[in-house]
């Protein structure tokens, strides 16, 4: 009796660990990003972040199945719901998220960007200036001109010479005095000789240096402006009073709305960006890498991208609260980091990361 009971146990043994190394059901993994993290090409997901997923999903010998999320809201509440066992792409790590899902830990560390349009030519930005001087400040001058002309004039003719009786010359003649009063040069082929010719003269060359004045201070200062809004923005500080668009449900609503509350929401990060380029936008807030990749695409767009780094951010997997599998594929995520095998994966893609 013993000894059944012995091999009984033996049997028993040997059993468990065959049951424990039974194949992982089918994982339901979701895909959410943008490129160069996860993107379609021919119809078959690839990118950084679904080439790391593969090479872990094959070092652990799991089988899956992709599905597609169409925003992170939604892939984290179908995670919060066991709705999915993984989510991968471009999630950041948050003290707001992990209060309702976990993560493994980070495969890659970014920033936010700001990608805005390049702004015309020194003709484009001075046109306005040259618009507003042409309209407005010569159309004041020439008044002022004709109306100390023709005071000069009504006072000058009969007892000046220099001044002819009839209307037209005699006016013309006023308002050529005012001229070269007003500019300085005073050729003295023209002078007033009445007492009160030479009252308006003395006023009018005090009015003339604050008309001249105000006339340059006003050019300098449209001129620094339209310089100020040619420089590209490079700073969260600039953000401030400017419509930023951004992917609506992402990581980066949270942070545009820290800056500005002029926030233009968009479905996708071609959307935002389209919004941009139509005028509904001033600028788009996204990660760097992925705007990077946009205009590595796209060299032909008039966009600027920031150099300013803000707001540093780490990228992880999604898991659901106690997923099975959290541990091993932290030791597997770790293993290929170390290994450099990520490294491997991402020169791949190292064109569209340059601006980083």
């Amino acid at each position: 009796m013993a000894r059944v009971l012995f091999y009984l146990c033996l049997v028993l043994s040997l059993a468990v660990p065959l049951v424990a190394q039974e194949p992982h059901r089918r994982l339901k993994i979701g895909l959410v990003g943008t490129p160069p993290f996860v993107l379609y090409e021919s119809q078959r997901p690839t990118g950084i972040a679904v080439e790391l997923w593969e090479e872990m999903a094959d070092r652990l010998k799991l089988e899956y199945d992709y599905h597609h999320v169409e925003s992170q809201h939604r892939g984290l509440e179908d995670l919060s719901h066991n709705e999915l066992d993984v989510l991968v792409g471009t999630l950041s790590i948050t003290a707001e998220r992990e209060r309702v899902v976990d993560f493994t830990q980070p495969y890659y560390q970014s920033t936010v960007a700001i990608l805005s349009p390049m702004k015309g030519s020194t003709w484009d930005r001075l046109r306005p200036v040259a618009r507003t001087a042409a309209i407005y400040g010569l159309a004041v001058i020439f008044l002022a001109l004709l109306l100390v002309g023709s005071l000069l004039w009504l006072l000058e003719r009969g007892t000046n010479k220099q001044f002819p009786e009839t209307p037209g010359p005699g006016i013309a003649t006023g308002f050529w005095l005012a001229l070269v009063t007003m500019s300085t040069v005073g050729y003295g082929d023209r002078v007033p000789v009445t007492p009160g010719g030479r009252v308006v003269s003395s006023v009018w060359i005090l009015l003339s240096m604050l008309i001249v004045g105000s006339l340059v201070a006003g050019i300098s200062s449209s001129l620094t402006l339209s310089q100020i809004n040619a420089n590209p923005i490079e700073k969260p500080a600039q953000l401030e009073d400017l419509r930023v668009a951004t992917v609506a449900g992402s990581f980066f609503e949270g942070v545009v709305g820290r800056y500005t509350d002029r926030v233009v929401l968009r479905p996708g990060l071609d959307a935002a960006i389209a919004a941009v380029l139509e005028g509904k936008a001033d600028c788009v807030v996204f990660d760097r890498p992925s705007l990077s990749y946009f205009l590595a695409k796209y060299p032909e767009l008039p966009l600027h991208l920031s150099s300013f780094p803000f707001e540093p951010q780490n990228y992880g997997f999604g898991l659901p609260p106690d997923f099975e599998l959290t541990n091993d594929l932290n030791i597997v995520l770790l293993a290929i980091i170390e290994s450099g095998r990520l490294r491997q994966i991402e020169s791949r893609w190292q064109s569209s990361l340059e601006g980083e």
